[in-house]
């Protein structure tokens, strides 16, 4: 027995212990006991403590960091040159692992040297299969560079690329439409905003197929759009706004605004047969009245509504004149007198008190088609033009007058009078600079004539400069507002 190699320490030809060579993997080849189960138990536990072990080390740290110890054989080595009393000890620690009993010592030390080779061939074995073996559970990427996770990843990238994405969309859309907005509040589309719809049987006629051929001719940019409405020949303005649509196609859009006004064309004759007086009714003008009634009925509205109603009625005057020349060129004259001129003015007076309803007598088509062009061009421009109030009228003319100083003011007064040159006031304001001064200078003289003569030396020695002298007096110093001087 003390003739054989002890394999599970390797020691040098002097018989020393070999230096430290990391993994000795000749050691493995040493013949080992069969491994009870107890030792296949350990193997597995090994085996995972590994593979945790090597979840948590980068790939670039050296293989003996993994808690394996490579001086075994030094240890096994000092284990066989201890006393038997050591070796008893150590014999029952490593036989409560193994579950391996000797009788003796020799065999003891014999069995115990067996069982640290064969540990240290199943820690060797169990790491360089775990170490080289192609096990994808121990050699694999880490979880963060699975096939899954990088094809989520991918994903997620794309999505916040789509998101920022809609999101400069967004913004650059909402940058169009602050834009667009404010270049409509600017009427910069005024022309796109109103439209003109005139009602079908006017077209028909002859004077309502002038007025489309020639608002269609006219530089003016607006649409004019034929529809059939209940207010027999009418043309009605609609407005709406840039950001909604705009006013091109009307008829298009459901949601129209309210009409911003509305002229009727009344052939003069009709206009002036419901001048006629009923003798049987108190009221004044009672067919006109019962008119008015009737176009509110069909707009829909009351008389409280602001929107704004014209009547125009075309060489109304010339009608006028006609009728009374047939009545008088008629050998027979029957029937009440025809309306007067004055009746006719009376009537457009009253309308536009009574009802607000406005009344434009043209005397032909180009007066009419000027009145159209002129007033849609009006309406284009009205959302966009500045109330103005008195108080802003006030202030336009206090910042105009803050320019003159008070001797300009008082040099405008003298020269208002009459026989008094700009030479004469400018002298006069050199000498008395304000009217404060003049009237100090009035109190200093001794009696009236002194006041009288006291501006004689501004104007100089001659008799109308004293004239001017006394009309300055009394200007300054009279009572009385209607006196002529």
């Amino acid at each position: 027995m003390d003739g054989l190699i002890d394999l599970t320490s390797p020691t040098s030809e002097k018989g020393g212990p070999s230096p430290k060579r990391g993994l000795d993997f000749e050691s493995n080849l040493a013949p080992t006991k069969a491994p009870t189960n107890n030792t296949f138990d350990e193997e597995e536990d090994l085996e995972e403590d590994l593979e945790e072990d090597f979840s948590n080390v980068d790939e670039d740290n050296d293989y003996g960091d993994y808690g394996v110890d490579n001086d075994n054989s030094d240890d096994n080595s000092d284990d066989n040159s201890d006393d038997n009393d050591d070796n008893d000890d150590d014999n029952d620690d490593d036989n409560d692992e193994v579950n391996v009993k000797s009788p003796s010592h020799s065999n003891n030390n014999k069995n115990n040297n067996s069982n640290n080779s064969t540990n240290n061939n199943k820690n060797n074995t169990s790491l360089n299969s775990s170490i080289f073996s192609d096990d994808d559970d121990i050699l694999t990427k880490p979880s963060y560079l699975t096939s899954a996770n990088i094809n989520s990843k991918a994903d997620l990238k794309a999505k916040k690329k789509t998101e920022k994405r809609a999101r400069q969309e967004h913004e650059k859309q909402q940058k169009q439409n602050k834009k667009l907005q404010l270049a409509q509040e600017a009427g910069r589309f005024a022309e796109k905003e109103i439209t003109c719809l005139i009602e079908e049987d006017l077209v028909k006629s002859d004077c309502g197929n002038k007025i489309v051929e020639s608002l269609k001719g006219q530089e003016v940019p607006f649409n004019v759009c034929i529809q059939a409405n209940d207010i027999k020949g009418s043309i009605r303005w609609f407005q709406r706004s840039y950001t909604l649509g705009g006013a091109t196609h009307l008829e298009e859009h459901g949601n129209v605004e309210a009409p911003v006004m509305s002229v009727v064309f009344w052939k003069p004759e009709k206009f002036l047969h419901l001048l006629r007086k009923d003798n049987l009714s108190d009221s004044d003008l009672p067919h006109l009245r019962e008119w008015v009634k009737k176009v509110r009925r069909e707009k829909k509205m009351n008389e409280m509504q602001s929107q704004r109603i014209v009547v125009v009625l075309l060489d109304a005057v010339g009608e006028v004149n006609r009728k009374w020349q047939g009545r008088q060129n008629a050998r027979r004259q029957s029937g009440g007198a025809p309306t007067t001129e004055e009746e006719l003015q009376d009537a457009i007076v009253w309308m536009l008190i009574e009802e607000k309803i406005e009344v434009t007598l043209c005397r032909n088509m180009e007066e009419v088609v000027e009145f159209m062009t002129d007033m849609t061009g009006r309406l284009c421009k009205l959302p966009y033009m500045d109330d103005v109030s008195e108080l802003d009228c006030f202030k336009i003319l206090k910042k105009g007058g803050g320019k003159d100083s008070q001797d300009e003011a008082w040099y405008r007064m003298i020269s208002q009078v009459q026989g008094i040159s700009e030479a004469k006031a400018s002298a006069l304001v050199e000498r008395y600079p304000t009217m404060n001064s003049l009237y100090e200078a009035y109190e200093k003289c001794k009696d009236e004539d002194d006041k009288v003569r006291l501006l004689e030396d501004s104007f100089g020695t001659k008799k109308l400069n004293t004239k001017l002298s006394s009309v300055m007096y009394r200007i300054m110093t009279g009572d009385d507002g209607l006196e002529l001087l």
